[in-house]
């Protein structure tokens, strides 16, 4: 029984109705019927007769027909086939999940699929034990802890004092007063001169979120001013804490009364919000209750212990007029190499203060690091009557401590009648003078300057040529460095059986050991790549043509290219199809010799790309496709590699390959074959193509 030909969707439907009549043996007459109907493709056809019975009359309107019934029957056969290929398209979904299982997934679709595996299968909650006191019928509540703070009456007896107020009151009090502490809190720890306008701003900006979410949602007003004040809560603190310090040293005025500091119009018009007159009186009676305890410091510390130096001695500053409660005030250590005044000693608050408002962060960790990390360089001794005095009046009293001796520092001998010794280093003689002997370091040898620059990173690239076209097409793949290439291994293979055809020449024939069983090149490579062959299934890449048209076919390993179904899908002859060889590849497109990958090929002369053309078995598999690249293997989706080269199915492109005795010869020396095959009948030149094919599977 003859098996139904697959109908065929050409680029014009003259070409696409063409080769359907060939299939099915329909007259001219019948391709010249089926044009003038003005069908445009295959599926316009199956849908043209909408049951067989239609198929019939059509041909009877047909004049001159010869065999109406027989050219009935094959139109009807034929629609049947185009019928039955459209409604297993329709309702074949087995390659959509396949693809989907090709896919690489995101970061976000990993973790997510993560945190629903541990809540599904590993989420084991604790056992919690607490104890309750029973207020009334079904009514308890927590009971104090052993050891803890005791609560208050109102929370132990109230059972609304655990529940947030905001459930039950549209606008509680207790928020907006925690609201109100709030800005008192954080607008202390701004300049006394900023305060007002600071929390004008800041409250402003507060507020207008209140409106934006009141108005968004169906939330009540407490609702909305704790949800905002859990999300603008860093606004509050994000640039008071490093002013608390000095603000803090500093000794701010007596404000005036709270009529005369608050000069604007509008404060006793209703027009700003009570939130901020409460503060502002708030911060009024901290700052001034800070100014009068600061004054009675200094007054109590100015007749103990913190006194002013005089004006002829170089002493350190206080460290309680200096900085207030400064752990690391010790680590401070003066410049070296210029005699310290007490003006630049000891700063003015002021001079601190407008110094640190024009700094930035940056600025401020980088000053107070060179602050704490400074070291004290020994100077130069100062020259004139005061300075000698200087280090008379403060050389230490008591036995001076004697350095130890590092290295000997005259030449062993004894009396007068000994050689002259080898000068002392240190002091005996002038610092300046070179010392004898001194080895010095070539400027060659110096060391170099060590580059700023980031080191670039090194990652796994193919050739240059499939480089472009994966990122041309946005290809998503997996790069591997190879052990060994196939190249290698044939070189190999070639170099080892010369060696051993030496050998046996040399020896005896009864001598000559028994050559040992080889494994085939394509298996070596496979074995010696198991960390790149276990990631998918590998497939080889073997180059045709066809009148001047490139043709690339991909079939999995260990398989070969079946040439009657490549014909019959190419709707060309069999001697019109040539495998190409390897010499000709690696002029035309520069790859190494052996290298085919599916992608990176140039046009040919006209300009047209090669045609792809993959076994329908490649795209059943669930494994990503393995390339071979010379010395890097690529490990790409099969819905990346359709996506991208725009590859069409074959169905039995591939067939199972021939059994050899012996190992396989070498490529180069199968190549001439091919050369040989030109002047033999076409069934011949069949066997021979398909004898040197093996040749080609390195490619």
């Amino acid at each position: 029984m003859a098996a139904t030909p697959t109908p065929l969707q050409k680029t014009t439907k003259e070409e696409t109705f063409g080769i359907l009549c060939d299939d099915f043996k329909l007259r001219k007459k019948v391709y010249e019927a089926i044009l003038a109907a003005d069908i445009q493709d295959l599926e316009e056809f199956r849908f043209y007769f909408t049951e067989e019975g239609q198929v019939a009359p059509w041909i009877d309107k047909i004049v001159d027909l010869v065999k109406p019934d027989l050219l009935a029957t094959r139109l009807r056969r034929a629609w049947y086939a185009v019928r039955r290929q459209g409604e297993f398209r329709d309702t074949d979904k087995s390659k959509a999940p396949i693809a989907d299982l090709d896919e690489m997934l995101d970061d976000d679709e990993l973790n997510d699929t993560k945190a629903k595996f541990w809540r599904r299968y590993k989420l084991r909650l604790p056992l919690i034990t607490r104890k309750r006191q029973k207020l009334g019928d079904n009514i308890y509540t927590d009971a104090a802890e052993e050891g803890g703070a005791p609560s208050s009456a109102r929370d132990v007896q109230t059972y609304l004092a655990k529940v947030g107020a905001n459930k039950f009151v549209q606008v509680p009090l207790d928020i907006v007063l925690a609201y109100y502490f709030r800005a008192v809190k954080a607008v202390a720890m701004q300049p006394y001169s900023h305060q007002l306008a600071w929390l004008e701003r800041t409250c402003t900006e507060e507020r207008s979120v209140w409106v934006q979410k009141f108005r968004e949602s169906t939330d009540d007003l407490g609702d909305v001013i704790v949800s905002a004040m859990q999300m603008r809560g860093a606004h509050w603190y994000q640039n008071g804490g490093h002013m608390a310090e000095d603000t803090a040293n500093e000794e701010p005025a007596v404000p005036a009364p709270y009529s005369s500091t608050c000069r604007s119009a509008h404060c006793f018009r209703g027009d700003r919000p009570l939130v901020w007159l409460l503060a502002y009186q708030e911060i009024q009676c901290l700052s001034i209750s800070m100014s009068l305890r600061q004054r009675s410091r200094r007054r109590t510390n100015s007749a103990d212990s913190f006194r002013r130096p005089s004006a002829g001695t170089s002493e350190r500053p206080s460290p309680g007029l200096a900085r207030l409660l400064n752990p690391l005030l010790f680590m401070h250590a003066p410049s070296s190499g210029a005699a310290e005044t007490p003006e630049s000693a000891a700063p003015s608050a002021d001079a601190r203060m407008a110094q640190r408002k024009n700094d930035d962060l940056r600025a401020a960790l980088k000053r107070a690091e060179a602050e704490y990390a400074s070291v004290l360089q020994p100077g130069p001794p100062a020259a004139g009557p005061e300075a000698a005095g200087t280090e008379a009046a403060g050389a230490p009293r008591g036995r001076a401590m004697q350095r130890p001796r590092r290295v000997r520092e005259a030449t062993p001998g004894q009396g007068s009648g000994a050689r002259e010794r080898t000068p002392a280093t240190g002091s005996g003689r002038d610092a300046t003078t070179e010392q004898r002997g001194k080895k010095r370091r070539p400027l060659e040898q110096e060391p170099r300057a060590v580059s700023e620059a980031a080191t670039a990173q090194r990652h796994v690239e193919a050739l240059p040529e499939v480089e472009a076209f994966l990122k041309k097409h946005g290809v998503r793949c997996r790069r591997y460095i190879l052990q060994r290439s196939f190249r290698a291994i044939v070189y190999g293979q070639q170099q080892a059986k010369k060696a051993a055809g030496a050998a046996a020449a040399a020896a005896m024939p009864s001598e000559a050991p028994p050559a040992p069983a080889e494994l085939p090149p394509w298996e070596q490579y496979l074995q010696a790549n198991s960390f790149f062959s276990k990631h998918g299934q590998f497939v080889h890449t073997v180059a045709w043509e066809v009148e001047g048209r490139r043709i690339l076919t991909i079939v999995p390993h260990p398989a070969r290219v079946d040439v009657d179904v490549l014909a019959r899908a190419l709707q060309k002859p069999v001697r019109a199809i040539r495998q190409r060889k390897l010499k000709e590849i690696e002029k035309e497109t520069g790859f190494p010799v052996f290298v085919c990958p599916p992608f990176g090929h140039p046009e040919d002369a006209e300009g047209r790309p090669p045609v792809l053309l993959v076994d329908s078995a490649v795209t059943e598999l669930k494994k990503p496709l393995l390339f071979d690249c010379g010395a890097t293997g690529l490990c790409v989706p099969v819905s990346e590699l359709l996506r991208s080269t725009g590859a069409a199915c074959v169905e039995n492109l591939a067939k199972a390959a021939p059994r050899a005795a012996a190992a396989p010869q070498p490529a180069p020396q199968v190549a001439p074959v091919a050369e040989l095959s030109a002047g033999l009948p076409a069934a011949a030149q069949v066997e021979t193509a398909m004898a040197s094919e093996d040749a080609g599977m390195a490619i």
